[in-house]
């Protein structure tokens, strides 16, 4: 079986083995794609058009507590803008 991967574009963070998000979508599953949305390292979004109903893959990477309140406010922020 063939799978298709889908990422987080390369950042520094990603590079260092930190952060980023993924998935893999078998190549059946991938050509239902309508819309891929990736915010930075931490956020991704997937609509796949299926029937009866679309589903939406939300992948998020949250900072641990080792990250200030204002770095997870915001990751959370951007998770409501994107839904």
């Amino acid at each position: 079986m063939i799978f298709e991967v889908m990422s987080s574009e390369l950042t520094q963070a990603v590079q260092k083995e930190q952060g980023g998000v993924g998935i893999i979508l078998d190549q059946t599953t991938a050509r239902t794609i309508e819309k891929i949305c990736i915010q930075g390292d931490r956020l991704m979004m997937v609509r796949l058009k299926r029937k009866p109903v679309d589903v939406v893959i939300v992948q998020v990477h949250i900072p641990t507590t080792d990250y200030k309140d204002e770095e997870v406010d915001a990751v959370y922020d951007r998770i409501e803008k994107l839904l």
